[in-house]
């Protein structure tokens, strides 16, 4: 993997590292230490050959995805009528 594909540490904007713990992979800042940036989880291809799939073809997880993304669209919607609404009177 190179750093170009690694994601940025939001504590020091340094490109993280990819790093193991047993089985588990992360994200890890390399300044860690320093800026004491948080852990991102890896979705590499083995962990996401275990997630299951429905028969419509998605992941579980982009399921979950799909559901939160027309939450916050519902959600959007709603707030724009009332800001309307406040704007009206």
């Amino acid at each position: 993997m190179t750093t170009e594909q690694a994601p940025i540490c939001p504590a020091c904007q340094t490109p993280m590292l990819l790093r193991a713990k047993g089985e588990d992979k992360f994200w890890g800042c390399p300044n860690y230490r320093e800026c004491g940036g948080k852990t991102i989880p890896y979705l590499g291809y083995k962990n996401q050959k275990k997630m299951p799939i429905g028969n419509d073809g998605m992941s579980a997880i982009n399921k979950r995805l799909d559901n939160l993304a027309q939450y916050l669209a519902e959600c959007h919607d709603e707030v724009m009528t009332k800001l309307i609404d406040i704007e009206r009177k």
